[in-house]
């Protein structure tokens, strides 16, 4: 009879199984996932997209991307709406993706009576670098079982197709002399321009793709999607500005997912145009009193047919 290893009685029935336990109890109730054997290193970012890896199953799982190159108050609540929204449709918390201007882990956005007004957990700055990383982690992610939706928020501006120029006084264009295009800024100043994302988006399959754009000019990256399997929406058309107002088009097409005045037909459903339509018939022009600008809505798709939940 071979003699008992009281070290190794301790380690496979009281200290695996404990540490197991604890490790269960992180995940499931609090939501924390301990980092992979080889993914500790890195920002929390790559830890993120390291610890999940990038394999598809086969469940019709729905994820969701957003993100903003700035931390204005306006862009924080359109995140914030749409990241609370998406979750009561059945969107789970670790499959919704952020990246904003800060990249801080807890995003937190007070109003003057500190009260909080927007609040998301981000998984790192939007940077160009950032966004190559996460578009190439989904795009091995998704199938054609999965639904994705993708919000775009920030700053727009259209340019010169061939600017070449840093003064920000060349930027401005003709769209009469000059073949123009549009771009969303991100952190840093830095940007991404229409063709670019359009590209990005190329690489992901999903078998339902809703793409929500809410910066000025951004009918033009919608555009880009007339063809293909994604239904796009913009805040604007290509050559307009987005105006902000407290009624504007991205914070009622967020809401709008939700909103059961959405439901016209009353089968109790909302479809993607229910809640476009919704939206374009609430917003209204900027505090200035500026017209609204023109909601835009790209897809061979019928959206009528489109629902999130």
């Amino acid at each position: 009879m071979n003699p008992i290893n009281l070290e190794t009685v301790i380690n496979e029935y009281v200290l695996r199984p404990f540490a197991e336990g604890i490790e269960f109890f992180f995940e499931t109730v609090l939501g924390y996932h301990f980092p992979k054997e080889g993914c500790r290193a890195g920002s929390a970012l790559e830890q993120r997209l390291c610890n999940e890896g990038p394999e598809s199953n086969d469940r019709p799982d729905k994820y969701a991307l957003l993100f903003s190159g700035s931390n204005g108050i306006h862009d924080m609540v359109t995140i914030s709406r749409a990241y609370h929204s998406l979750q009561e449709l059945g969107f789970d918390r670790d499959n919704i993706y952020i990246l904003d201007e800060d990249g801080r882990e807890e995003a937190l956005c007070l109003d003057g009576l500190d009260r909080i007004i927007a609040q998301y957990r981000s998984d790192g700055i939007a940077s160009p670098e950032n966004l190559e990383k996460m578009f190439k982690h989904l795009s091995g992610k998704i199938d054609n079982k999965d639904t994705l939706l993708a919000l775009v928020a920030g700053h727009g501006e259209r340019i010169p197709v061939n600017l070449r120029s840093t003064n920000r006084r060349d930027r401005h264009c003709d769209e009469q002399k000059e073949t123009c295009i549009s771009t969303i800024v991100l952190a840093d100043e830095k940007e991404i321009n229409e063709i670019t994302l359009k590209n990005y988006f190329d690489t992901i399959h999903p078998g339902t793709g809703i793409l929500i754009f809410t910066g000025c000019y951004s009918g033009g990256i919608a555009g880009q999607f007339k063809k293909g399997g994604y239904i796009a929406v913009s805040a604007s058309r290509a050559d307009e500005p987005a105006h902000v107002s407290e009624n504007d088009f991205a914070w009622e097409i967020v809401r709008a997912l939700t909103d059961e005045r959405a439901d016209t037909n009353a089968d109790g459903r909302i479809s993607i145009k229910e809640s476009f339509d919704l939206a374009t018939s609430i917003s209204y022009g900027d505090m200035y009193g500026d017209p609204p600008s023109i909601p835009q809505l790209f897809s061979e798709i019928d959206p009528s047919q489109i629902f999130l939940k």
